[in-house]
Formats: structure tokens, C-alpha cells, sequence
């Protein structure tokens, strides 16, 4: 069982864990309300979030600081547009 908590339930304890397992074990399937509250306390990890996180940090600044740049450029050349002949 320790290989099955390690890869897991590497953020709860020992003890934790197998009181939470015997806790499961110990429901009357008849019983939905115990088991939704059961269901609710498990924790499941969610990489994607995090990612979405960095990937709005490391795309989102440099665009940001691109467009301040351009609309900056273009206040400071007062407001014209390019004349093309």
C-alpha cells in the first residue's frame, strides 16, 4: 500500500490516508449524502491550471508590453499614419 499512497497521496500523511481509506471502505452505498461528503474531501490535482497560469504569464506580459510600446511609438509620432506613394 505504501507504493500506491506514495505515487498518489503524496500531500497526505500516513495516518491521514488510511483513515480516509477506511472512512471509504466504511459507507453504506445507500447512503448518497456520506458518500457525496466522502467524495468531496478527495483532493484531485490539477496540472492544468498551473500551466494555463504560466503560459498566460509568459505569453500575456510581452504582448502587453508590445502593445504599450506600439501605441506608444505611434503617440509619440503624433498620431500619423504612414503616407504611402
Amino acid at each position: 500500500m505504501d507504493a500506491f499512497y506514495k505515487n498518489f497521496y503524496s500531500d497526505l500523511t500516513c495516518e491521514e490516508f488510511d483513515k480516509r481509506m477506511a472512512a471509504k471502505s466504511a459507507i453504506d452505498p445507500e447512503n448518497f449524502a456520506q458518500l457525496e461528503k466522502v467524495v468531496a474531501d478527495i483532493k484531485v490535482p490539477n496540472p492544468w491550471g498551473s500551466v494555463g497560469t504560466a503560459a498566460a504569464i509568459a505569453f500575456g506580459i510581452p504582448l502587453a508590453v508590445l502593445a504599450l510600446g506600439a501605441s506608444l511609438l505611434w503617440a509619440l509620432s503624433g498620431f500619423a499614419v504612414e503616407q504611402r506613394s
